[in-house]
């Protein structure tokens, strides 16, 4: 999933999010009860997700990101720099080579510890959900010119219904297996070995 939206009448200032993994099979599989339960229907695919799988899938990926500067703080006028040929054509984007922000940052790239997720994001916002007043990245802003990869590292079903309780109750930045980190670049390699983002 990818989407891109338009701030600020001064200028406009790209938000975007793009989840890979567990929540991106829930929203694919979830727009086809999209007439029959509505806004719920989320909840109804993950239900059924649930009870269905012996375990919660995790997904393969290596992820790689230069770390934004901890410094940086700007205005709502930041733009984001590049989003490399990015078309929007009803709520689908064809994915950029690198996602880029303005900012100082590191020179080098690391790589992420774990290669197994049950899911990872990237924003530039907070993520505020129509059902639940809880917001999924409050350290994120659309303003202050960085971007964000967040997730959850390889859980169980078990540690994966326990991330799902934690998010509904705002409590989920305190889940051990949670982790987020401001960066100005990523690159993502995917199992068959191809980049993309």
């Amino acid at each position: 999933m990818f989407r891109i939206t338009l701030h600020d009448h001064k200028k406009s200032i790209y938000s975007t999010a793009f989840t890979y993994g567990f929540p991106t099979d829930l929203i694919r599989e979830s727009e086809t009860l999209r007439g029959i339960f509505g806004r719920y229907r989320y909840l109804a695919v993950g239900v059924k997700q649930f009870l269905c799988h012996w375990s919660l899938p995790n997904y393969d990926s290596e992820v790689y990101y230069k770390e934004a500067d901890a410094s940086q703080d700007s205005d709502a006028s930041t733009e984001f720099a590049e989003i490399l040929q990015a078309k929007q054509q009803d709520y689908h984007i064809n994915l950029p080579r690198v996602l880029k922000v303005q900012s100082k940052a590191s020179k080098e790239w690391r790589k992420l510890s774990e290669n197994r997720f049950l899911f990872y994001a990237i924003v530039t916002h907070e993520v505020k959900s129509s059902i639940n007043k809880e917001v999924f990245a409050p350290f994120a802003r659309v303003n202050d010119g960085k971007m964000y990869i967040v997730g959850v590292k390889n859980v169980g079903k078990i540690g994966g219904l326990r991330y799902l309780f934690n998010v509904s109750n705002g409590t989920h930045l305190d889940y051990e297996r949670f982790f987020f980190i401001a960066v100005s670049e990523l690159k993502i390699k995917n199992p068959e070995g191809s980049y993309f983002c």
